[in-house]
C-alpha cells in the first residue's frame, strides 16, 4: 500500500492494494486484493478462514485496487482498465474502510459527522444483542416451545443435552472449520460437521469423526438407523451435508457463508442417512 502511514482498517486516496495487501478491521475482518485479480473480505480468527464477499473479478495478475481522490473506489488492470468499482466519484475526501461489522465501506467525513456513500452489505446475519450461547437450557424466546418438544422426545439424555446446546447456536455465523469460540464477544460460528460436533462434545460425547461424510458413516458411537426411526437429537446426512434432528419433521443446521445456524424442514432434501449417539 502506497501513501503515508494509516489505520490499518482504512485505504485513503491516492493509495492502493496491489497483490496480497490488506486493510482489516480489529476484530478479524480483512479486505484483500489477491494476486489472481479478485478482491475478497475474509472473516479470521485464529487459524480459521471464511470468505463472505468479493468482486469476481478472478483473471487477471497484477491487478490492484485504488482510492482515488475523486471518491471512486476502482479495481483495474494491469494496463489500467477498470474491471469493477463503486461508482462513489463526486465523494472528494471519501475513504475505504474494513468496518468491524464485516462491511466494507465507502465513508466520508463531513460536517454532520461520518457518511456511508457504499457498502459491500456483507456483515453477517448475528443477533445485534449479545446472547450468553453457553446456556445449558432452552433458549428463550419463540423457539423455546421446539427445543421442550424436541428435548421430550430426544433419543437419549446425550441428545438431549446436544439439543439445548445446538438450539442455542441459534443465529450463529456460519464459517468452514470452524467449530469453535470467535475470538471476540460471546458468539460462535459453525459449519455444519461443526455445530454436530460442538454439540455433542458440550453434552459430555466425543463423536470420533471431523467431517460430515464420517460422522453419518458410523462407527463406534455412531449407531446407523434408518432414517425414519431417527429421533430428535440424532445427526441426519445428504449430500455431503449433516444436521441435527428436532420435534415436527424440523433440523437445526449450518449451511453456507451468509446464512445463520438456522431451522429448517428436512422434507424434500433428500434425506439418506441418520445415526443415533449410543453413550
Amino acid at each position: 500500500m502506497s501513501g503515508p502511514p494509516l489505520p490499518p482498517d482504512t485505504l485513503r486516496a491516492p493509495n492502493a492494494l496491489a497483490a496480497d495487501q490488506s486493510i482489516s478491521s480489529a476484530n478479524g475482518y480483512e479486505f484483500v486484493m489477491k494476486s489472481d485479480g479478485n478482491a475478497v473480505i475474509n472473516w479470521r480468527f485464529g487459524t480459521a478462514s471464511t470468505q463472505i464477499w468479493q468482486t469476481g473479478t478472478v483473471g487477471d495478475a497484477g491487478t490492484r485496487i485504488t482510492m482515488e481522490p475523486g471518491g471512486n473506489v476502482a479495481l483495474s488492470g494491469p494496463t489500467g482498465d477498470v474491471k469493477w468499482q463503486t461508482g462513489t466519484t463526486g465523494n472528494d475526501g471519501a475513504s475505504l474502510v474494513m468496518q468491524p461489522d464485516g462491511n466494507l465501506v465507502v465513508r466520508q467525513d463531513t460536517v454532520t459527522g461520518p457518511q456511508t456513500v457504499w457498502s459491500s452489505n456483507s456483515a453477517p446475519v448475528v443477533p445485534v444483542v449479545p446472547v450468553d450461547r453457553t446456556a445449558a437450557g432452552c433458549p428463550e424466546g419463540a423457539d423455546r416451545s421446539l427445543c421442550e418438544r424436541s428435548v421430550a422426545a430426544a433419543s437419549s439424555d446425550t441428545a438431549a443435552r446436544a439439543i439445548k446446546y445446538a438450539m442455542n447456536q441459534l443465529g450463529s455465523p456460519y464459517c468452514s472449520g470452524c467449530s469453535s469460540r470467535l475470538g471476540f464477544g460471546p458468539q460462535h460460528a459453525f459449519d455444519c460437521s461443526g455445530l454436530m460436533l460442538r454439540s455433542y462434545s458440550e453434552a459430555g460425547v466425543d463423536l470420533g469423526a471431523q467431517t460430515s461424510g464420517s460422522i453419518v458413516t458410523g462407527g463406534g458411537i455412531r449407531r446407523q438407523i434408518a432414517v425414519g426411526a431417527a429421533k430428535p437429537g440424532d445427526i441426519v446426512g445428504y449430500s455431503g451435508h449433516v444436521a441435527m434432528l428436532l420435534a415436527d419433521g424440523l433440523i437445526v443446521e449450518a449451511t453456507k457463508p451468509g446464512t445463520p445456524v438456522r431451522i429448517a424442514s428436512f422434507a424434500g432434501r433428500g434425506l439418506s442417512r441418520a445415526v443415533t449417539i449410543a453413550a
